[in-house]
Parts: C-alpha cells; structure tokens; sequence
C-alpha cells in the first residue's frame, strides 16, 4: 500500500513539475535563471507569509497559532537557503543527477521534495475559502469571515509562492520527453479496456474443409 501510494505520489508530483519546467524554460530564453525566478517566489512567500500571520492572530487559537507560524517559517527558511546557496554551488547539484549534494541541501530537497505538493493543493484550497468568506463579508456583514478570508488568502499566496519556488528549483528538462498527463491516462485506460474483452475464440474450420484436406 505504501509503495503503491509513493508511486502515485511521484507521478503526480512529476506531472505538476513538468509544467514548472515549462516556465522554467520560458524564462530562461528571456534571461531568468531559475534560481532567480525561485527567489521571486521566495520573497513573495515571504511577505505573503508574514501577513497572514498577522491575520492568524485573530482567527487562530493561541496553539495552532504557534504551529503554523513556527511549521511554516521552518520551510520557508529551508527553500530560502536553498536560493542562497545553490546558485553557488553551480550546476552540479541541479536536476535529478545531481552527484555531490552538500548534506543540507540534499536534506532540504528531501523535504521540498515531500512537502510541495501538498503546499500547493492546501494553497489553492485555501485560496477558494478566501472566496466563501469574501461572500459571507458581504452577504452577512460579518467582521470575524472577512479576518477568516485575508488569513485564508495571504496563507494560500504563500502556500502557492513557496511551492512555486520549490519547484522552479527542480525543474528537469528529462521530463518534457516523456508523455503527458493526458496521454498517459489515455494509454493505462486504453490497455485496461482491452484486458476486459474477451479473447477471440479461434473459428474452427468446416468439415468439408477437412474432408478435401
């Protein structure tokens, strides 16, 4: 069970970062490195973090609060390193060959890595919310939904921005070769129609046939 959920997990996660590689590459013909798009995404995160921290003073319980704040200030501090330093370090350590990974980057990408994905779903969820209480706010005046729609808003930018740059940082041109999500899904749909048919049965042949043989 487990093996089948990392499988599934690193398809989807192959899948999202196929199309960061995308903008990756878009911005490299326009002279934007990745690590430079990586720490616009960061600096956005950042600021979009330190704001709905504001917010979660108010809507948050004091222990909740503490975990949020300190949970996303450790990965945010994690990819911020990484921004510093791997530019340094040139392109040995970009991609999925990297060879000598310094330990604490390797820790590092371990954990963008496991965290990414679930940072950008929660961050879209979060954004939607925002939404639902924005409507609240107006329907119903109420003070307490429009608190709930900034923290939700700014905590879903930085969710989003903090993937984004986690990412752009692990873009991999190899991935572009192989199909897309839609055709992947079309070939497994396609193999398991055909494994439900019924084989043909053979059509015996007549027995004049047999007969002039």
């Amino acid at each position: 069970m487990a093996q089948r959920f990392g499988r599934t997990y690193a398809w989807l996660d192959d899948q999202v970062r196929r199309e960061y590689t995308k903008l990756v590459q878009r911005n490299e013909r326009d002279g934007v490195s990745r690590y430079k798009l990586a720490d616009m995404y960061g600096w956005q995160s950042f600021w979009s973090g330190y704001i709905s921290y504001l917010f979660g003073g108010a809507v948050l319980p004091p222990p909740m609060y503490f975990s949020y704040g300190t949970g996303f200030a450790s990965l945010d501090a994690t990819d911020a390193i990484r921004n510093c330093t791997e530019p340094q370090l040139g392109s040995d350590i970009a991609g999925d060959d990297a060879a000598m990974v310094p330990p604490n980057i390797d820790l590092f990408r371990k954990v963008a890595y496991t965290t990414r994905l679930g940072l950008l779903v929660a961050g879209a969820g979060l954004v939607g919310k925002s939404l639902v209480d924005i409507c609240d706010y107006v329907i119903a005046g109420d003070m307490h939904a429009l608190l709930e729609a900034g923290f939700c808003l700014s905590s879903g930018t930085a969710f989003i921005t903090l993937a984004s740059s986690m990412y752009v940082k692990d873009a991999d041109p190899k991935l572009l070769e192989k199909d897309p999500a839609w055709k992947q899904a079309y070939g497994w749909l396609r193999s398991r129609v055909q494994s439900l048919l019924p084989a043909p049965s053979p059509i015996p042949a007549p027995a004049t046939y047999h007969a002039l043989g």
